[in-house]
């Protein structure tokens, strides 16, 4: 019902169109095909008005996202090198 902050959002490349990650699980899933990463949401926003600021320049706290990254981490740190994972 809530897109939390520091969600990874994919953009679909084919038509420019950008999504929450999907999850399977407690995880994110894979990156679907046609995909890549665009960054992470800043502010948690409902759903159903799914308006979010992206972040793909900065600083995040990994440990604070609502999944965990660790399986994602790498691809994220090749797809935005200018978003650095902190944590405290």
């Amino acid at each position: 019902s809530v897109i939390k902050a520091g969600h990874v959002v994919i953009v679909e490349t084919a038509t420019d169109t950008y999504k929450p990650m999907p999850v399977e699980g407690e995880a994110y899933a894979a990156l679907p095909s046609g995909h890549a990463y665009a960054g992470v949401v800043v502010c948690s926003q409902p759903a159903d008005k799914p308006f979010v600021g992206i972040m793909y320049d900065g600083e995040m706290n990994d440990v604070a996202c609502p999944y965990p990254v660790e399986g994602i981490k790498a691809a994220m740190k090749t797809a935005l090198p200018k978003l650095t994972f902190m944590h405290d």
